[in-house]
């Protein structure tokens, strides 16, 4: 494995900082007719380690920097796609494609409007048409959003012979023909799955089929495989943990070939990646999905290394002594122990000892004000050559106020105003116009090309691009579908030039959020953000406060053990969570805590709020 380094780094070890020196110090050793490609996990990423390599040397043309799709389009899509006839020449990358299912909440049948005592195939039959002059159903008898399943106070008003039925019928329907949660998520997965294959073909490339193209190609085809190892003399890939197995497999290809040395970075106890796998549009992906933790990509590394790591960063430089002494207890190997290099700050890890919100929150800005928290955050703040936040507020799942989660609806209310969502896009601000621009192309199915040499002036393209970006701001949509609309409306009417519309992107969280004013204006001085801890990671803040919704989740927080063990993402979330901290972290929990984990808590010295 003399063609494969791979480096252990934990939360605060400065990753970017090392990343950033082995590439420089290799570059002396590039030829010029190949390439060294630096692979990140982000676009923030990608443009912090730019700028830290090009303040210190000019980048050569041959060094490329960008995340893993941007990796694959530049080297594997771009000059290949089109000549195995998988892709056409002319492309657009776009999220995913849009698929709708509000018009597919289930399937009623005769069969089950039967189960109903006193009611044959005849009287099924006309129940069933009923309901679908009533709007009720499709002609296919698929329940459509009219249909409200959630409302306990709807009414069929069906004819009087049906009418002493009527709830037995609501029912029979909600219990035998309404799609289940995880029914209805497989049936999302597979349309989109299909329509991302279809639409790939025409030229809209999803950046999950970015993935199953390259992989295809890489496989199918040992010769381009060759030519890519032959153009790759140097590969480094951060943040390895989350690399998904087919991403992997592309690497190991590579690998084999022995024409390219690859450093691998990461750190396996930071791999919470297993929504990827739920939500990705690759078809085969699921099936290899890893079926333990040591089939995780991070770790089947590591087991090939059997005189150990080549490299461990154990220097911590971001959190406080105490914070890096229970961040040390998922670790258990001594040789991979951090070590606070900030020293103790007299600030002890705290676990506020309420359910209510409301009461954590006050207590939380008590703590605060005790530790003189702002002033600390503006001094080091003033110091530092990287950004942070001052507050994160961080639970398993995203705070929201229509959360299925009525605890999480608490947490809402009492932030909202005083601290925003994270938007990283927003957060690591990059073009505002790029992003409006990809937007406009996804949802009228144009290739910019193509438009902007029929129309023979980009830069009225571009002004275009601010009048929507404006336009997006300015006015109150009621939903996605208006926004789309409106976008389209005034497409046609500047340029009279639409595509094929049915060929849609599914951009409905970029139009939010440029909709957004708070997150629009979301900037590097942004103070205060509250996020779901697996869009925490590679951020920081001078303190943090990790919510559990239960004793059940805190319990996996805690249970070190499973957390280098067990594939379940949940039990490296407090790991994550926790690493978030700077120099005040904060646990709480909206449920009242068991005996068994009060005394655990005490254990790890960490201190309880109020006494």
């Amino acid at each position: 494995m003399d063609k494969l380094k791979i480096i252990i780094a934990g939360p605060g070890a400065g990753k970017t900082f090392n990343l950033k020196s082995e590439v420089i110090s290799c570059l002396p050793n590039l030829d010029r007719n190949r390439f060294c490609a630096v692979i990140t996990y982000t676009n923030a990423a990608t443009a912090e380690l730019r700028q830290r390599i090009s303040s210190e040397i000019p980048i050569p043309p041959n060094v490329f920097i960008g995340t893993i799709h941007s990796f694959l389009i530049r080297f594997v899509i771009e000059p290949f796609g089109h000549l195995v006839d998988i892709v056409p020449v002319e492309k657009n990358y776009i999220e995913g494609p849009l698929v709708e299912l509000h018009e597919n909440y289930g399937h009623v049948t005769q069969k089950a409007l039967k189960t109903i005592s006193g009611i044959d195939s005849t009287a099924a039959k006309d129940i069933l048409n009923i309901l679908k002059k009533k709007c009720l159903l499709n002609d296919k008898g698929n329940i459509n959003k009219n249909f409200k399943l959630n409302d306990d106070n709807f009414k069929l008003n069906l004819p009087i012979q049906y009418s002493s039925i009527e709830k037995d019928i609501i029912k029979s329907i909600k219990e035998n023909c309404v799609f289940k949660s995880e029914k209805r998520t497989f049936e999302i997965k597979r349309r989109s799955a299909n329509l991302a294959e279809i639409l790939s073909k025409e030229g809209l490339v999803s950046y999950d089929t970015v993935v199953g193209i390259s992989s295809r190609i890489i496989n199918d085809y040992p010769s381009i495989l060759n030519i890519i190892s032959n153009r790759l003399q140097l590969i480094f890939i951060d943040e390895y943990q989350d690399s998904r197995i087919f991403i992997h497999q592309i690497f190991q290809k590579v690998l084999s070939i022995n024409n390219s040395i690859i450093n691998v970075i990461g750190d396996p106890l930071q791999s919470v990646f297993e929504f990827t796998y739920l939500n990705s549009l690759i078809k085969e992906e699921s099936k290899s999905q890893p079926k333990s933790f040591t089939e995780t990509p991070m770790m089947l590394y590591k087991s090939m290394f059997r005189n150990g790591i080549d490299e461990i960063l154990i220097e911590n430089r971001r959190s406080s002594a105490d914070i890096v002494n229970l961040i040390n207890k998922y670790i258990f190997k001594s040789e991979q122990e951090q070590r606070a290099i900030n020293g103790d700050n007299g600030i002890p890890v705290y676990f506020i000892d309420k359910t209510i919100f409301s009461e954590i929150y006050n207590a939380y800005k008590q703590l605060k004000t005790k530790h003189n928290i702002d002033n600390i955050h503006n001094n080091n703040l003033k110091k530092s050559k990287k950004l942070f936040l001052k507050d994160f507020f961080l639970t398993r799942d995203w705070i929201k106020e229509n959360s299925r989660k009525p605890k999480l609806k608490d947490v809402y209310k009492a932030l909202n105003g005083e601290s925003v969502r994270l938007e990283k896009g927003n957060y690591r601000v990059s073009s505002i116009l790029q992003e409006v621009s990809r937007c406009i192309l996804a949802v009228t199915g144009v290739k910019k090309q193509d438009f902007i040499n029929s129309i023979h002036d980009e830069l009225e393209y571009r002004k275009f691009c601010f009048e929507i970006a404006r336009c997006l701001k300015s006015m109150d949509f009621n939903n996605y579908e208006d926004r789309i609309n409106s976008i389209r409306k005034q497409f046609l009417k500047k340029f009279n030039n639409t595509d094929n519309i049915g060929k849609q992107a599914d951009v409905e969280n970029s139009l939010i959020e440029l909709s957004n004013k708070t997150s629009i204006s979301l900037s590097h001085n942004t103070e205060s953000c509250y996020s779901s801890i697996h869009s925490a990671k590679g951020l920081e803040a001078t303190s943090v406060l990790a919510i559990a919704y239960s004793n059940n989740e805190l319990e996996k927080w805690l249970n070190f053990q499973e957390a280098n063990n067990n594939l379940d993402d949940d039990y490296r979330l407090g790991y994550v969570a926790f690493s978030r901290a700077r120099d005040m972290l904060c646990i709480s929990c909206l449920e009242e805590i068991a005996p068994e984990i009060k005394i655990k808590l005490e254990s790890l010295n960490i201190a309880f709020c109020p006494n």
